[in-house]
């Protein structure tokens, strides 16, 4: 059941979806970048969700899973060639062969469990209708252990909801395939390496009912080339196992092509049928955008800006909201202000790209979306010394450094904290500096 890698970024998605119900993510980096790297409400989402799994370990998780579930259906697959064998020996234990008694070892089994995955398939679609999927998901549960999480399966569950069925029956009839074809392999290895003679035995039908039964099973197989018994073959056999070469491969080819027509192709059939379902499945398949969670991301991935609210008055006739439109095509080397009042003067110099003030979650959000579209190559963080410096604020400063290919920090005025954020910044392997740092830089270009 191969996988393609945009239906893993579906799945990763769905599973962080889930996740979210019960549990929250720090999401701001990667809604940032989700907004810079696609323009559509389902692309930002799989970007998203790709940032907060390689943020988390869970894309590697997830991929992790994904090679154990293969791994495990290579091993049930190789279960299934021994599986396969052992039918066949089974159905020539005796000697001569109950026709019956090879037909049900051979074909039971395998009708038996295909009417329940018909029926699991038409009316209970997201179940597995085998034993092979729930063991081969047991299997790779013990395999992962605290390498897993336990959202994956429902999120695959919820992603496909009742196309789940096409992957599910592929996989059922892939492992059935391998058994018989393991069954008529060796059957064909057998007869060719060992006499064996043929009889039928019954109690209840008559002679017309076997010849009947017989000549009805094999007339598909007829049509693929494998002969059909005479009626006086058949009458003999009831008696006695007959010893002519030429009755015992007609029986052979009969009990192969019955095998092989109504065993082998209908199992291959249906494995290519659910395949080509599920592969063009797998093509068209979308997240479900009117679900309530993605809902509330489509608020936060694809705002809609309107005119900026008004926060504190004192800001109204210096800087608004957004970043400073003469300096959106800057030269790259910037300067920041963070909780600084607007009216702070920083300099003279003409050359200095002041992109804005961070003095409340607006002004925040606009600078770390604009340096997430056009990365810096300079950034020079201005910060009052006077303020402590919290978490809070390592954070940002921490979130802007990663926005910059080289970071310095302005502490201005000298304040009582000052100490503190010089270890504070060491801690973050940065010193203060002056405005000059960026000037120099600037000039040196």
């Amino acid at each position: 059941m191969a996988l393609r890698s945009s239906f893993q970024a579906l799945w990763l998605a769905e599973t962080i979806r889930l996740i979210e119900q019960t549990d929250s993510f720090a999401d701001n980096q990667a809604n940032r970048q989700a907004q810079s790297a696609q323009d559509t409400l389902s692309g930002r989402i799989l970007a998203r969700a790709q940032v907060i799994g390689q943020q988390t370990g869970l894309a590697t998780t997830l991929q992790y899973y994904i090679k154990t579930l293969y791994v495990v259906l290579a091993f049930l697959v190789v279960c299934a060639l021994f599986i396969g064998a052992g039918m066949a020996f089974t159905a020539l234990s005796q000697q001569p062969i109950n026709l019956f008694w090879a037909l049900i070892s051979l074909l039971g089994l395998h009708l038996v469990t295909l009417v329940i995955w018909f029926f699991s398939f038409l009316f209970l679609p997201k179940e597995a209708g085998s034993l092979v999927v729930p063991i081969w998901i047991g299997l790779t549960k013990s395999i992962t252990q605290k390498r897993t999480h336990q959202q994956f399966i429902p999120a695959l569950i919820s992603l496909c909801g009742t196309h789940l069925r096409w992957g599910i029956g592929f996989v059922v009839n892939f492992f059935w395939t391998m058994i018989l074809l393991s069954a008529l392999l060796v059957l064909i290895l057998l007869f060719s390496w060992k006499y064996y003679s043929f009889v039928w035995q019954t109690t209840l039908l008559s002679n017309d009912d076997i010849v009947g039964i017989i000549q009805h099973l094999g007339k598909i197989p007829n049509w693929f080339g494998f002969s059909i018994p005479d009626i006086t073959m058949i009458r003999q056999s009831g008696f006695i196992p007959m010893a002519e070469n030429t009755v015992r491969a007609g029986w052979a080819i009969w009990l192969l092509g019955v095998f092989f027509v109504y065993g082998f192709c209908v199992r291959f059939i249906l494995m290519l049928f659910c395949g080509i379902n599920w592969y063009r499945y797998q093509q068209s398949l979308q997240l479900n955008l009117d679900l309530p969670e993605y809902q509330s991301l489509a608020t936060r991935l694809m705002p809609r800006y309107s005119e900026a609210e008004v926060i504190d008055p004192d800001y109204v006739n210096y800087q608004p909201n957004l970043i400073n439109e003469k300096y959106k095509k800057g030269i790259g080397h910037y300067l920041i202000a963070i909780d600084i009042a607007p009216d702070w003067h920083y300099s003279d110099d003409n050359n200095v790209c002041f992109l804005g003030f961070i003095n409340d979650r607006q002004q925040r959000v606009a600078i770390l979306d604009f340096l997430q579209a056009k990365p810096a190559q300079k950034l020079l963080i201005a910060i009052d010394s006077q303020r402590a410096p919290d978490r809070g604020f390592l954070h940002l400063i921490t979130e802007l450094a990663a926005l910059s290919q080289q970071t310095a920090i302005w502490l201005i005025n000298d304040g009582k904290q000052y100490q503190n954020w010089c270890e504070s910044l060491h801690s973050l392997s940065m010193i203060p500096t002056q405005l000059d740092w960026l000037l120099e830089c600037q000039h040196d270009e």
